[in-house]
């Protein structure tokens, strides 16, 4: 019976250890520190799509890496509810320089051991829902490599533009490429923000 009840206190202490929203805060805070990006995509909470997927992850949070190295966080609870948690990470670099990432989870319905809560970090604020890209209808365009003609969406009064409507993408740098008939191929490097919406 002890070594039942033994066990029963350390599966449980272990479990509820597992489930703990800041330490998943934690774990994940120093992923980023290490740049480890492969386990940062296992924690979040996404729909992959043409735009979102592991490669297009780890290109957006390179924009979110420290360098410099980091001296102390702290991690503060910022907001709780019943399905979420809301995390802000102060921290000091090794310059002294101050910086602040948020970081939100979402509570999953698989429980942990049967019984203790699991997380996946929400990065919807990273992800512009529709971004619109106008290109002359003379020329062809990628996106990051990628062909986006399926995302083609309208055209300019004038027919001189063609727009394309891109669902889903990840905020950070992303490469066009545009080339046409007699024409060298152009590259370029478009900025997308949280707070583009709707953007030529």
């Amino acid at each position: 019976i002890l070594v039942i009840f033994a066990f029963l206190g350390i599966w449980f202490a272990y479990g509820k250890r597992a489930g703990d929203s800041e330490k998943f805060v934690t774990q994940y805070f120093e992923y980023l520190l290490t740049g480890n990006y492969e386990k940062m995509y296992e924690m979040t909470d996404i729909v992959e799509s043409k735009f979102i997927d592991y490669d297009s992850y780890s290109k957006m949070m390179e924009s979110h890496l420290i360098k410099g190295g980091i001296d102390k966080y702290d991690i503060e609870l910022l907001e709780k509810e019943t399905d979420s948690r809301t995390y802000e990470i102060k921290y000091v670099k090794k310059d002294e320089t101050e910086g602040t990432i948020t970081v939100k989870l979402d509570r999953q319905a698989e429980k942990k051991y049967l019984i203790f809560n699991s997380w996946k970090v929400n990065i919807e604020d990273e992800i512009v829902d529709k971004y619109v890209l106008g290109v002359p209808v003379d020329m062809n365009v990628t996106l990051d490599g990628k062909d986006i003609e399926e995302y083609v969406d309208t055209e300019s009064i004038d027919g001189s533009t063609r727009y394309y409507e891109l669902l889903r993408i990840f905020t950070g740098s992303h490469n066009g490429k545009i080339s046409g008939k007699n024409i060298d191929a152009l590259n370029e490097n478009r900025i997308i923000s949280r707070h583009d919406k709707d953007r030529v």
